[in-house]
Formats: C-alpha cells, sequence, structure tokens
C-alpha cells in the first residue's frame, strides 16, 4: 500500500472494521443539526465517538444573507429550499461538498413553514454527509468529492 500511495501522492490510512473514529462537532448557533447528530450516535447510527461539541461564533448562511431570511426566501418567491454538507476549510463554504439535496416548496407556505422545511432538509443532508464519512466512502480529490 505505501508504494501505491507515494506513488500517486495519496494519504490513506487503515483501520479494523468497526474501529469507530473519534470526531468533534462544529456548531453554528442553530441546534438542530446537532441535536440530530446526537440523537443518531446514541441509537448507535454513526459510527463514531464524539469527543467534542464545539462553537465559537454564530455562522448560520442561507442563500437570502442577513435577517429574516426564511422570510426573504417567501417574498421573493422561492420554490426550492436546500442544504449543502461540505468539508471545512479555511475560505468560509468553498470546501469539498460531500452531499446536497432541495425540497419543493410554493407560495402557499408561510416563513415559518419554510424555515421547518429548510431545518429538515438541514439535518438529513448532514446526517447523511456524516454518515458517508464515517463509513470511509467519500474521496477528496481537490476542491470536489467522489462519494461511493
Amino acid at each position: 500500500m505505501r508504494d501505491v500511495a507515494a506513488r500517486f501522492e495519496m494519504d490513506w490510512e487503515m483501520r479494523w472494521w468497526g474501529q469507530g473514529r473519534r470526531v468533534a462537532i462544529l456548531v453554528s448557533r442553530h441546534d438542530h443539526c446537532l441535536f440530530d447528530l446526537l440523537w443518531r450516535w446514541r441509537r448507535g447510527e454513526l459510527d463514531a465517538e464524539i469527543v467534542a461539541v464545539i462553537s465559537n461564533h454564530r455562522s448560520f448562511l442561507p442563500a437570502f444573507a442577513g435577517a429574516d431570511p426564511y422570510g426573504r426566501a417567501r417574498e421573493r418567491g422561492a420554490k426550492l429550499i436546500g442544504a449543502t454538507a461540505h468539508y471545512v476549510t479555511e475560505q468560509l463554504d468553498d470546501g469539498p461538498i460531500i452531499d446536497q439535496d432541495v425540497v419543493r416548496v410554493d407560495h402557499r407556505q408561510s416563513a415559518r413553514e419554510l424555515e421547518r422545511v429548510g431545518r429538515d432538509v438541514e439535518r438529513l443532508v448532514l446526517a447523511r454527509a456524516v454518515s458517508l464519512h464515517l463509513d470511509d466512502r467519500v474521496i477528496v480529490d481537490g476542491k470536489r468529492t467522489i462519494v461511493f
């Protein structure tokens, strides 16, 4: 393995099957994703040992930046509410994307309903991305990912 990895300048590691990773969870001011990950971990759905939960600032970053993003999305007639899970890099929201999803919405939904839909899709996308990472199903190739 070392010879192949060196030839292609690859980083690699070998772990025993079932050997969980030690992970820290970084959190923005919205706690719904944190609660979902902790719930999944407690139920045994995440093969990991959560060793820390860290938050150092507020960083919810919707497409409609500023106050009341879901209200503004409703005012503009948004048709899709989506979420992206990506690796963290020094540049904000520039990391390789692991998973994404969208949910169709319409004019009948209030800003509060749009926020609920947004939180649901955020939780699902993050949980899928974390599971894919923990299962070693993501290969980072520069600024993109290959997901198996």
